[in-house]
């Protein structure tokens, strides 16, 4: 009897084992140093996870079978291996990753990131990273009239406040300052990261408000794609992939007619809002990794909606090739054209007819030298850089002979102490900046503290910035409406303070990440545009404090449902007693955000909060909040093919970032995607 009911036992166990699902874990490590790689891509067939400080990843449900496991991390060698999955048993996988010849942001050492996400994250966000973006960890993607640009905004700046890189190379126009992330499809980047706050002492001009840095794809698969959406929206873009390189081509169909809600009342009908995008970006890499991208775009200079321009178009034109190389000693150097045309040959009553062109040719290089260094019990390196950039132009529309040149050299430290199970690491930084028309240099400085101990870190920091006015500013002539200011001076963080904490924890098969964060700071001449005498828009130097935080929770629940959520704050003032908020610049900015894979099928729902924004300097003529509700699925049909629809603002809010230049509204968008083995 005792042998039949010990066969009839395992007769039963057995089948039931093989529809357990099993989980699949493990961490992440430097394979020199043995440290944690936070923020690395882990999937596992076409579940994704991103793993958190101590480098420990979790699928907590993974059917049986032998799927592929794929590791990805900035500055690291990829791993790609198949694994097996037993039914119902626990899988770990401590997983080791080569780090590759160091290719680093602007020739320096950067501290980790304050957040990233994937290209599958990018993806199932939006199809360009100004969709992706726009939202994400507090970033605020403006689009305003002037040629539908889409520039990010961090912590309540400026559009020019913000460094755009892309594989280390500044994607700011040279011109205006911005960064127009409609030009970059989420399906060519590898990952994307953010840093907030006071960085040019280890960025440089530009990123006095935060860095965004975008990785893309070197290699990858091929890809073929197209949409249609609400008011005439196109776009398609291609790719060709190999193993150290990738091309990509694009063109984007802006909505050029759409109706509004008249400042008075009633409905009108804007026009001239939209034109064309053509994107192109290459990456090759080996020992040597190149970057290339060019543009053109033509598009609407609509006006505002109670002074329409339905015959003004603007032309930009742009190319630029970048190339980096080296480990210990590394170097890098760029070359930049672009040409910019505005014409409006049927103005409004009261203006005249216009058509200027300029262009402008730019050189960048840069070196870097690394050495490791033990200070106490402290480990780390400390790396010496040195870059300079030219700009010259010439045209219609800046001032004869106009030039910009800038020159830089910066020491970075970067330090880490254990002590049992806690993490200590120190970041010093120190640069000092010339640029033309300053004969004493600029300086600036930053300390990052962290401590780390399991799945808790605290952060620390204290710094200083400084970035030169966009030339826009200062060198361009006067136009229709527009006084120019050649004696700006330079804006200036004098110091900001700023802290946090974060807690990583795992409960049953859910991963919760949970960060807190504030800052208080002193930014002395902050350019701000405002009218002055007949209603002429000039820009000028104010002194303003900006003080805040942010707060972020993610919740992985299952291996197929995940759900987000953050709220930021930017009090940005005037300093003096009693002073309103800087005008465009919301108080709150909230997200939240649900994502749920099951099997074939991706579904999610972001919701955007934008707060009240002030178009005066007293806090006078709000625009109101703004909800935007974006839903999407996704379908995958076979191995190759993928469809997609998403309706974007959903409750039909017609947002505008500035008075008098509102967005579509409700549209929606269906794609279709190709992806060749």
């Amino acid at each position: 009897m005792k042998p039949f009911l010990a066969f009839l036992l395992v007769s039963v166990a057995t089948p039931l084992a093989g529809q357990q699902p099993a989980r699949v874990f493990g961490t992440v490590v430097d394979s020199s140093t043995g440290r944690a790689i936070p923020g690395a891509q882990v999937t596992l067939g076409e579940e994704d996870r991103v793993t958190m400080t101590g480098g420990q990843f979790l699928f907590g449900s993974v059917p049986s079978g032998s799927p592929r496991l794929r590791v990805r991390a900035v500055g690291y060698r990829p791993l790609d291996r198949q694994v097996d999955v037993v039914p119902g048993s626990d899988l770990r996988i401590d997983l080791s990753m080569a780090a590759l010849a160091v290719q680093i942001d602007s020739v320096v050492i950067r501290a980790p990131a304050d957040a990233s996400l994937s290209g599958a994250e990018l993806e199932q966000r939006g199809s360009t990273l100004a969709a992706a973006l726009d939202g994400w960890e507090g970033i605020v993607v403006t689009r305003t009239g002037a040629g539908d640009e889409a520039v990010p905004q961090v912590r309540g700046s400026g559009a020019d406040e913000v460094l755009v890189l892309v594989n280390g190379f500044p994607a700011n126009n040279a011109f205006t300052g911005r960064a127009d992330l409609a030009r970059f499809y989420s399906r060519d980047v590898e990952r994307v990261s953010l840093e907030r706050g006071a960085q040019s002492a280890r960025f440089g001009s530009r990123a006095i408000a935060g860095v965004i840095s975008i990785e893309t794809r070197r290699g990858g698969s091929s890809t073929l794609g197209g949409s249609v959406g609400s008011f005439g929206a196109l776009e398609s873009a291609a790719a060709l992939a190999g193993s150290n390189g990738r091309l990509s081509i694009s063109l984007a169909q802006l909505p050029n007619q759409f109706e509004f809600v008249q400042p008075g009342g009633g409905q009108g009908i804007r026009q001239n809002a939209g034109g064309s995008i053509y994107a192109l970006n290459a990456r090759y890499g080996r020992k040597l990794d190149l970057t290339a991208r060019a543009t053109l775009a033509n598009r609407g200079l609509p006006g505002t909606t109670v002074n329409p321009t339905p015959a003004a178009r603007a032309e930009e034109r742009t190319a630029f090739l970048g190339a980096r190389a080296g480990n210990r000693f590394q170097v890098k150097a760029a070359l930049e054209w672009l040409s910019t045309r505005a014409w409006d040959s049927a103005p409004p009553p009261g203006f005249s007819a216009y058509d200027a062109t300029t262009t402008g040719l730019g050189g960048s290089g840069g070196v870097a030298l690394q050495q490791g260094a033990t200070l106490g019990g402290w480990t780390g390196q400390i790396t010496w850089s040195g870059d300079a950039r030219y700009d010259a132009f010439s045209g219609d529309a800046v001032q004869q002979g106009a030039h910009f040149s800038r020159a830089g050299i910066a020491t970075i430290a970067a330090f880490e102490r254990n002590s049992g199970q806690s993490t200590w690491n120190l970041a010093p930084t120190f640069r000092l900046e010339w640029w033309s028309g300053r004969r004493a240099p600029a300086a600036s400085a930053r300390l990052d503290a962290r401590w780390s101990r399991r799945g808790t870190r605290a952060t620390l920091a204290l710094g200083s910035a400084v970035t030169a006015p966009a030339l826009a500013d200062v060198l361009f002539q006067e136009g229709v409406g527009v006084r120019l200011n050649p004696g700006l001076r330079p804006e200036r963080i004098r110091w900001e303070l700023e802290g946090g904490i974060g807690q990583q924890l795992h409960l049953g098969s859910a991963d919760i990440m949970a960060n807190v964060r504030g800052f208080w700071g002193k930014v002395d001449d902050l350019i701000l545009w405002n009218p002055v005498l007949r209603f002429i828009w000039t820009p000028g130097n104010f002194n303003v404090v900006r003080r805040g935080g942010e707060a972020a929770l993610e919740i992985h629940l299952t291996g197929s449902l995940s759900v987000s959520g953050s709220s930021n704050v930017s009090v940005i003032t005037y300093d003096t007693p009693g002073a309103a908020q800087v005008r465009y610049r919301p108080r709150f900015t909230h997200t939240a955000e649900v994502r749920w894979h099951p099997s074939a099928w991706r579904f999610s729902a972001r919701w955007h909060r934008l707060g009240t924004r002030f178009t005066t300097t007293v806090g006078t003529n709000p625009l109101p909040p703004v909800d935007l509700l974006n839903i999407g699925a996704e379908r995958q049909l076979g191995r190759m093919l993928s469809v997609q629809g998403e309706v974007r603002d959903l409750l039909d809010q017609r947002p505008s970032y500035i008075a008098g230049f509102p967005a579509p509204g409700r549209s929606f968008h269906l794609s279709l995607n190709l992806e060749f083995p």
